[in-house]
């Protein structure tokens, strides 16, 4: 079965993906795909209207942004540890960034404010 990708020529956005080989519209352009596109492996790229590798996702954990952290240099090993497993409990879900990611949560540096209500 054919599969044709469905893009604005002007530029490069993907509109659709399909197996139907419909009219298509002023300013669009159809392209011919070898297969149906798996979309957990590519993804559109909208400069060279096609499917591209998509990058894998690395995931750094925050609790070694902190431990790490220049403050920190003069704990002993021990005491890190202590201090990470704890840093593990409270961050819960949030304890893994991806890695372009800022460390901060939600960006928010400092303590000194309490969160408006």
């Amino acid at each position: 079965m054919p599969w044709f990708s469905y893009h604005e020529t002007a530029t490069g956005i993907l509109r659709a993906v399909g197996s139907d080989s419909a009219p298509t519209p002023v300013g669009v352009t159809r392209t011919d795909l070898v297969e149906r596109p798996n979309l957990a492996e590519v993804m559109w790229d909208e400069g060279s209207a096609s499917f591209v590798p998509r990058t894998p996702v690395v995931w750094v954990d925050r609790s070694d942004d902190i431990i790490n952290d220049p403050r920190l240099s003069n704990v002993n090993p021990g005491i890190k540890n202590q201090i990470r497993n704890v840093i593990d409990d409270v961050l819960g879900g949030e304890r893994w960034r991806k890695d372009h990611h800022s460390p901060l949560i939600d960006g928010v540096r400092g303590n000194d404010t309490e969160p408006e209500t």
